[in-house]
This record gives structure tokens, sequence and C-alpha cells, in this order.
């Protein structure tokens, strides 16, 4: 239900858009953060509407290319609502993707495995520093509760990033020291 919340939410903060701009304010405000895909964004438009969420009706300006203007219904509002609430009571659990080949280690090479890591805190790095880049620019367009929150959101980012470094860091700490283990334990069979 993420990208639909976000649509009715702007829906209900910018009032009545079509569908480009919708893409527009999402690409502009959102997603450095909500993680939502650009094409998906027609197709959750035509199901919202199918279930009443919103409403839409071609319009035409001047000589330009019919477009569908879509707005947020009653039920849209209460759905709307709802998520959020139902975002507030749910459970975090996040999901760790390198758990898995970390768990596994023995049935991967350490040395592709360091180098990996190595590449994932490197790409975490720049993300950091990405968000630092975007949270200077785009506080600065904000004002009141709006910059409050982006704020908080875009250190919450920034926070779970800082600690995915220092984690990555301290893991390629430790296959290190095994590499070396293994370094040891092969010239022990050697001899």
């Amino acid at each position: 239900m993420k990208v639909p919340l976000y649509i009715l939410g702007f829906l209900i903060k910018h009032g009545p858009q079509h569908g480009y701009k919708l893409k527009q304010v999402i690409t502009e405000e959102v997603s450095r953060f909500a993680q939502i895909k650009q094409p998906t964004i027609y197709y959750h438009l035509e199901r919202m509407a199918k279930n009443g969420l919103v409403t839409f009706k071609a319009e035409q300006e001047g000589n330009r290319p019919e477009r569908s203007v879509y707005r947020i219904t009653r039920k849209g509002r209460t759905s709307f609502l709802e998520h959020l609430n139902n975002a507030l009571k749910k459970r975090y659990v996040p999901e760790f993707i390198l758990d898995a080949p970390l768990y596994f280690l023995k049935s991967l090479d350490t040395n592709k495995t360091i180098d990996a890591l190595e590449k994932h805190a490197k790409t975490i790095d720049g993300m950091i520093s990405e968000f630092l880049l975007y949270s200077t620019e785009v506080l600065l367009s904000l004002e009141g509760i709006d910059a409050t929150m982006m704020r908080s959101i875009l250190n919450h980012h920034i926070y779970h990033y800082q600690v995915e470094l220092k984690w990555a860091h301290e893991t390629i700490k430790y296959l290190e020291k095994i590499r070396e283990d293994e370094k040891e334990e092969e010239i022990e069979q050697s001899i």
C-alpha cells in the first residue's frame, strides 16, 4: 500500500493532479526515501480508481493533449488515514539481505565476500553523502512542521545508513581475521 498511500497523501496535500504532475511531485519530494518506482504510479492510479479511492476526469488545456486529473474520494481519505494509523502501529522488522551470505560463508570465497562488503560499504558511504547533501538542499525550501518532519525522515535514513556502514566495516574486519586463520590453516596442513 506504500505507493497508493503517497498518492493519496499528495492528492490531499496538493489537491487534484494529473498523473504526470503526481510523478513529478513524488520524484521531487519523496523519491529519495520512499523508494517508489515511477512506472508504477499510473498502474496504482488505475487500481485506485477501480477501488473508488480516487476519481478522474479528462481535461484539456488549450491545444495540449487530453489528460486525466485525479481527485481523492471520501473513501480514499478514509483509506489514507487508516493506512497512516496502521503504519504507526506496525511492528518494525528490518530485512538484512546480507545475513544469509554471512550465515553460509563456508559456501563462499572469503576474498570475494570481503570485496563485496567493501563495495557495499562504499555504496552506503556514498548514500550517506547523498542524503546529507539532499537534506541541506531540501531543508532550505521548507519551513515549520514540514522542515521538522523532513529533517526527522532524512535523519532516520542517514542513521540507518551510518549503522549499516559501521556494521560493514566491522564485518570486514571479522572476515579479514577469518581469512588470516584460513591461510594459517593452509600453511599448517602443507607442512
